[in-house]
């Protein structure tokens, strides 16, 4: 009797410890269904068709589900249990995934300390690289922010977009002459670029990063490390070539390093890259060598429509060049809201009656993000609107006419300015609006209420 029930109560251990197993098989597939799925949200693809009620989305998820053939076991969630899991967690992913997304989008239009806040709520659900590296992205741009003049346009970094200056003073350092608020951002930008950089991915964004940070703290040493390690990586990056020029010339102070870095930003700068002629003309200027400088200053204007307003206002100063020269004729005059169809301006707020009235049927998010009261939007189309303190902050239009970038430089002339996000590019044209795009393909209209 006593061997019955030790052999009993040996099966009950057996069969929990085999409940419990089958329970973490479970959990992992659905976790990598969720990584799945989010990643292929972060690469751009349309995931939010999959929860659409149109064109049978609904039987969709089942039928791909069927499709794994894992059947219907202990081990395994039945195809209709897997996909009515997968339409509430998909449901939520999209949202962090938009919240991710506007991050990217208010950093872009120079809202730094409001973006903070959305990277930092996405990385309670996924730290990845990406948040990491967009948050130290951030911190850096806080931190030019605060410094004086004679640092913040000393180069012109890669990654970084520029703002509005006064002209420059040369200085020969950064890190003596920086605010403790420029300081502190820039610590805040290590930490998560640091972070970025152990997930063992291998793209060289936030190496590029943080080496940057480095280098406004002087610390050269951990810099050039950084920069080498890219190097490692992608030994023909012409980026990285760019900053490892740099990070040599400020490093080695008893040395002379200048020919160098000349030599290796001469070598890249080949095609029309009007940020390498900036950091040329610094070069030279730095060496007393003005007339050098001037050809490279001169390279830089004749590339308005490449560069952000406030270089091309530094290069025009340093050559003496009018004021209708240094001006972007380029710029698109029309109304962006009847440009793609946009029924509630930038600005609204969302209490009113116009408000109310073309939102109503949109699936609505209300969420305190940080100490931020944030409304999201999205309607079945993927439009979407973002209300920051319940004001539109944030307008993104996917559904629009213009299918290739030559459909928008028909409407709309080149750009004022280009920066890359990722395997894409922005293309900004001023007045609080911007264009993401994908080798020829347009795929987003960006709008803001916050006027570059």
């Amino acid at each position: 009797v006593i061997s019955d029930a030790v052999g009993n109560t040996d099966s009950a251990e057996n069969e929990a410890k085999g409940e419990e197993w089958r329970d973490v098989i479970k959990r992992k597939e659905l976790q990598a269904d969720d990584a799945g799925f989010l990643y292929a949200s972060l690469a751009g693809f349309r995931t939010d068709l999959i929860l659409s009620k149109e064109k049978g989305a609904d039987d969709f998820l089942e039928y791909w589900v069927s499709q794994t053939r894992t059947g219907q076991d202990d081990l395994h969630l039945n195809p209709k249990e897997r996909s009515a899991f997968l339409q509430n967690r998909f449901k939520m992913i999209i949202a962090k995934v938009e919240y991710f997304m506007s991050g990217v989008r208010l950093a872009h239009f120079g809202r730094f300390e409001d973006a903070v806040h959305f990277f930092q709520y996405f990385q309670q659900a996924f730290p990845a690289h990406e948040v990491l590296n967009n948050l130290g992205y951030v911190h850096l741009k806080l931190a030019r922010k605060h410094m004086p003049t004679s640092s913040r346009y000393r180069y012109w970094m890669p990654t970084l977009m520029e703002n509005m200056p006064p002209f420059v003073v040369p200085n020969r350092s950064f890190g003596s002459a920086l605010p403790p608020i420029a300081q502190k951002n820039l610590r805040q930008a290590i930490t998560y670029l640091s972070k970025a950089v152990r997930t063992g991915d291998n793209r060289i964004s936030s190496r590029i990063n943080l080496a940057t940070a480095f280098l406004y703290l002087n610390e050269h040493h951990k810099a050039r490390s950084v920069i080498e390690e890219a190097r490692n990586i992608a030994p023909q990056d012409k980026t990285v070539t760019e900053m490892r020029a740099l990070i040599l010339y400020e490093q080695e102070k008893e040395i002379d390093m200048w020919p160098t870095a000349i030599r290796l930003l001469k070598e890249i700068a080949v095609s029309d890259e009007p940020r390498t002629w900036y950091n040329l003309a610094r070069l030279y200027e730095n060496r007393g060598r003005k007339k050098q400088a001037d050809i490279y200053w001169q390279k830089v204007v004749s590339l308005s429509h490449q560069v952000p307003a406030d270089i091309l206002r530094i290069a025009c100063h340093k050559i003496g060049a009018p004021v209708n020269r240094c001006a972007n004729t380029n710029q698109y005059q029309g109304n962006i809201s009847s440009l793609v169809n946009l029924e509630l301006p930038a600005g609204t707020d969302i209490g009113s009656a116009a408000a109310k009235k073309y939102l109503k049927g949109w699936q609505h998010q209300h969420k305190n993000i940080g100490p931020l009261p944030v409304d999201l939007y999205i309607a079945n189309n993927g439009n979407s609107y973002l209300a920051v303190d319940y004001q539109l902050s944030l307008a993104v239009v996917k559904s629009h006419s213009y299918k290739t970038t030559a459909d928008l430089l028909n409407c709309c002339g080149k750009p004022i300015s280009t920066e890359k996000l990722g395997q894409a590019e922005l293309w900004s044209y001023g007045s609080g609006w911007s264009v993401l795009v994908d080798q020829d393909k347009v795929r987003e209209f960006w709008v803001s209420d916050f006027d570059t």
